[in-house]
């Protein structure tokens, strides 16, 4: 899949999934400021529980084995905060998934401290620092960490 308009190539679905499962954890820091209007008679929504909701639908559909590609493209291609940072991973940008921020030049990738996964296959957060508390999973409640 080629989403050149958006900045965004890859030729793996199992990327965009992985990317989708890793950018949950940031999605109210990434998008505080946005809310989602979806009609007049209706009240706004924070962007992060919409977009998380549509993750976390999509995700779900793809363990069917239906393809959700375009909604998880179209759905963090709708803000730039979230276009870049999955810009930036499927880049296999470091900083986009740990904070880290590099020296100059090409410098070796830090691995985490650890990677926690949701059983249900919805969520992977990577632990910067062995002390960092894991977060809770929002569909099923706890990450195993490896």
């Amino acid at each position: 899949m080629t989403m050149s308009q958006r900045g965004w190539t890859s030729s793996q679905p199992d990327v965009l999934l992985e990317g989708a499962r890793i950018i949950r954890p940031f999605l109210p820091e990434l998008l505080s400021q946005y809310v989602v209007t979806v009609s007049p008679n209706l009240a706004a929504m924070p962007a992060p529980v919409v977009v998380d909701q549509t993750l976390a639908l999509a995700l779900a559909v793809a363990q069917t084995g239906q393809k959700v590609d375009f909604l998880i493209v179209g759905t963090l291609s709708a803000y730039e905060p979230t276009r870049e940072w999955m810009r930036r991973y499927l880049e296999d940008d470091l900083e986009a998934n740990l904070d880290y921020i590099p020296t100059p030049g090409k410098p070796p990738k830090v691995p985490p401290a650890g990677v926690c996964t949701c059983p249900g296959g919805d969520l992977t957060w990577y632990r910067r620092t062995k002390g960092q508390p894991v977060p809770s999973c929002p569909n099923h409640g706890t990450l195993t960490c490896t």
